[in-house]
Parts: structure tokens; sequence; C-alpha cells
């Protein structure tokens, strides 16, 4: 038997993303990131995707 999906939309008031980030004694401390009805992100906070690069960077030394 096959499944079938129904693809729904959430609303920004129901998707809750936290970044965690280390404050200046080293502890994880959650940034609630705020995103709007059309998905952009209205508070980006630095690492929220660009770990990978920046890692990459340090291990090629640029």
């Amino acid at each position: 038997m096959e499944k079938k999906y129904k693809a729904e939309k959430i609303s920004a008031e129901q998707a809750k993303v936290y970044f965690f980030k280390l404050d200046e004694n080293y502890l994880s401390r959650p940034v609630f990131i705020e995103i709007d009805e059309n998905g952009i992100i209205k508070n980006y906070e630095k690492g929220l995707f660009d770990q990978f690069d920046e890692d990459l960077d340090d291990l090629l030394g640029l």
C-alpha cells in the first residue's frame, strides 16, 4: 500500500529555532532565531550556517 503525504506549510509561530553559542565564560547560551512569515531569518547569528566554512578556512590557513 502506497503512503500519500499531504504537504502543508507551518506558520512562523509554529517554527522555533534556537542557536547555542558560547558566552565569555565558555558556557552555551541559547539564542532564539526569529523567522518571518516568508522564512527569512531576522536575527542571523555568526556561525549559524557558516561554521563548516570557518573550520575549513582554519584548517587551510586562510
